[in-house]
């Protein structure tokens, strides 16, 4: 319960700072980039913002649902695979995005892109045992112009 509530009082200065400092501080981690990732939570449907590392492929963003090793998907995850309407927000940028799961080929690809940048997640793998971490590619949407 303690290590819930440390964690829920980090993120929440994590997010203000990043906000307020449009991304200056708190857009790192272990030298990779952070964007704030917006999502409706699938039960109760209320928003939840979370920061991530992420990678790029191409005009897309990637995520690696890690869960730091952890044997369960991380909750973000879940929000995404039952509602895939996001929202990321990068530096001083918001960006309205739909996540796609990604599977084989691409997966592979885009996994060893995120070993080699961030060595930590092939351990994550080996300690979440017989989960796969998803990779969850997310698409910039452009607004219609009416």
């Amino acid at each position: 319960m303690f290590k819930r509530i440390v964690f829920k009082l980090f993120f929440a200065l994590t997010i203000a700072c990043y906000r307020l400092s449009e991304g200056r501080i708190g857009g790192t981690w272990g030298g990779l980039p952070v964007l704030l990732l917006t999502t409706t939570g699938r039960k109760s449907g209320k928003r939840r913002t979370i920061p991530l590392i992420y990678f790029r492929d191409g005009s897309d963003y990637f995520l690696v649902a890690s869960n730091n090793g952890s044997s369960k998907h991380p909750g973000w995850y879940f929000n995404l695979r039952s509602n895939p309407a996001a929202t990321l927000e990068v530096m001083d940028q918001r960006v309205k995005a739909e996540a796609e799961i990604l599977r084989a080929e691409k997966r592979q690809a885009l996994w060893q892109q995120a070993v080699l940048a961030g060595p930590d997640y092939q351990k994550y793998q080996q300690q979440a045992g017989e989960r796969e971490i998803p990779l969850v590619l997310l698409h910039p949407v452009q607004a219609s112009a009416d």
